[in-house]
């Protein structure tokens, strides 16, 4: 009877910690899809409002493994719940009266953001246990899905409610922060602060945890930058090529990508396990490659939206939780570094790449080739995965 009880309080923690990063990671992703109204509303150049999206993302980033570091040295379970309160202060940001004003709520709120991711994995981790390869993919699908669910929601409800009615947003984010103050009473584990185990010259698809952090880290850099690039700049690249009109399809788009994406990252958690993961990847990505220019360069917002759906499935997005999932028991670093820096390194990257698009909107570079960038990316992260799958092989 103990036994089912304890499953049962482990699949809830999942459930609550999978709802709390779905949450930290809505606030933060609202600009992206209102970058363009929101440039109008305050007055502002467009490429800047791009530029704070890949600055709040770097901010972000740059916390994440800065806080893994402290978690391999004392228990910060109390995170959990405190950082996902601050990360709600996006929701305010239609109060701004300027472009400053603006900034400061939303790199606020991208502090909280980033202060809960590393904590929250390893928490997902040990609830999942023996079956982290489904309890870390569902704890990645919940902020993965609510990242591109911002889009179109934030994006309708400033159309029919004005930007100062978004306030409203806050209540189920504190509401869920309140609800993890039950996984900081209920998590009493230490982190571990000594590097896990020696790297082995004998690396088998069967052994992951042999494998050293750093082809993971590098390949999934690049699944982050194709997908952050490419949710940071849609809606403006549909409001300069389409019009305002398009500004709707934009936020169904990303949802379509990132709501299909999440599912799709089950299955292909599933298939990697079984086939092998490198040599998946390596596939996957020379098939999305065409597909993101493709959708670059779609004629019409309702052609984007389909090339999406199929894109979707194999999008690197849906790669990505498995990659986490494979980083957990590697070779090299702590165990909380290696969580800090595979979700706030990778997407630090990302942010970067962003703030770069945004410069150079403002300079006047074409925005398809700037979104078309995502699919070069993901021709780097197939090479990335094929060189590792063939190491493997040899080693193996």
């Amino acid at each position: 009877m103990s036994i089912i009880v304890r499953i049962v309080k482990n699949r809830f923690a999942l459930l609550l910690l999978s709802t709390g990063h779905g949450s930290v990671d809505f606030y933060l992703s609202l600009l992206q899809g209102l970058a363009p109204m929101m440039a109008l509303h305050l007055d502002a150049p467009l490429g800047r409002m791009v530029a704070l999206v890949g600055i709040g993302q770097f901010v972000t980033n740059l916390v994440q493994p800065l806080a893994g570091l402290a978690m391999g040295k004392r228990n910060l379970s109390w995170i959990v719940w405190s950082a996902a309160a601050l990360a709600v202060l996006p929701a305010f940001m239609g109060w701004a009266p300027g472009f400053r004003s603006l900034a400061a709520v939303y790199l606020l709120g991208a502090v909280g953001t980033g202060l809960f991711h590393p904590e929250g994995l390893l928490a997902a981790g040990d609830a999942a246990g023996e079956h982290a390869h489904i309890g870390v993919p569902l704890f990645m699908a919940g902020g993965f899905f609510a990242s591109a669910v911002a889009a179109p929601v934030g994006i309708q409800w400033v159309r029919h409610f004005g930007f100062k009615s978004m306030a409203l947003f806050a209540v189920p984010g504190l509401a869920v922060a309140c609800s993890l103050l039950w996984i900081h009473r209920k998590r009493k584990r230490e982190h571990p602060s000594v590097v896990i185990r020696p790297r082995s010259r004998r690396v088998t698809k069967f052994e992951p945890g042999r494998l050293s952090f750093w082809p993971i880290f590098a390949m999934s850099a690049c699944f982050n930058v194709a997908t952050g690039l490419f949710f940071a700049i849609l809606a403006s690249h549909y409001e300069l090529k389409f019009g305002p009109g398009a500004r709707a399809w934009a936020g169904w788009v990303i949802l379509a990508m990132g709501g299909v994406a999440s599912l799709a990252s089950f299955f292909w958690g599933h298939v990697c396990r079984r086939q092998g993961y490198f040599v998946a990847v390596f596939f996957a990505m020379l098939v999305a490659a065409p597909l993101f220019y493709l959708l670059a360069d779609a004629s019409s917002p309702q052609a984007g939206f389909v090339i999406a759906v199929f894109l979707s499935l194999i999008a690197p997005g849906a790669l990505y939780p498995t990659a986490v999932s494979l980083s957990r028991d590697s070779a090299g670093l702590t165990q909380s570094l290696r969580a800090g820096l595979m979700v706030g390194g990778t997407w630090g990257v990302a942010a970067i790449v962003t703030v770069v698009a945004g410069v150079q909107l403002d300079r006047g570079a074409d925005s398809a080739n700037l979104v078309a960038v995502s699919a070069v990316v993901c021709l780097l992260a197939g090479l990335i995965a094929g060189g590792t799958a063939l190491a493997l092989r040899r080693n193996g």
